[in-house]
């Protein structure tokens, strides 16, 4: 499968639908708070960001969304991570994230993460977006594995994951922190990625 990425990780570039709806794809701006607030708290169906997004939460006001907003920008201005935007029109759409594990030097995984808001829901957002991300992840960084965590309540999360080709599987040891108990890890393993 061809992927296209921005030469730079702050780059805007688009992503065709199968149903032929163009989105713009780019990270967040500090002026994106307020349609990122508005995105999160519209698409929360399980209350999985609720003491995050709730009023008095760490992220309940415009400011401190900026905040979080400036912690991405510089993760992947150092080369750490991967975070967009999908947008149609002035909406946000979908969100998806590629954040490399702890060691600096020679990270061994990626955790992936997604939300889409729910009119896009099946469309093939994700799969796009992350299809751009993960292949060039794993060969830019010689990756073990790239994985997720996801509510065992979310079934669309799960066909996402299973349409990127990660599997279920045991939480590894050394991610035992990374997964809160009652969640789901699903994983793309390197042998499984090398069968590309």
């Amino acid at each position: 499968m061809p992927y296209h990425t921005p030469e730079s990780p702050f780059d805007e570039f688009t992503v065709r639908l199968p149903d032929g709806t163009v989105l713009t794809v780019r990270p967040l701006k500090l002026t994106d708070a307020k349609a990122l607030s508005d995105f999160r708290k519209n698409n929360d169906r399980f209350g999985l960001h609720d003491p995050f997004w709730r009023d008095g939460g760490p992220v309940s006001s415009l400011e401190k969304i900026r905040s979080v907003i400036s912690g991405i920008r510089e993760q992947i201005t150092a080369g750490r991570s991967l975070s967009v935007a999908a947008w149609d029109g002035d909406r946000i759409v979908a969100w998806f994230s590629f954040r490399l594990g702890p060691d600096e030097t020679a990270p061994t995984w990626a955790e992936i993460g997604y939300a889409v808001d729910l009119e896009y829901e099946g469309r093939g957002v994700i799969t796009n977006i992350g299809f751009l991300s993960i292949w060039p992840g794993f060969r830019k960084y010689n990756l073990l594995r790239v994985w997720a965590k996801m509510d065992p309540r979310n079934d669309a999360s799960i066909r996402t994951a299973e349409a990127l080709d990660l599997r279920l599987a045991a939480v590894p040891s050394e991610l035992a922190d990374e997964v809160p108990a009652g969640m789901l890890y699903y994983e793309l393993r390197e042998e499984n990625f090398r069968a590309y």
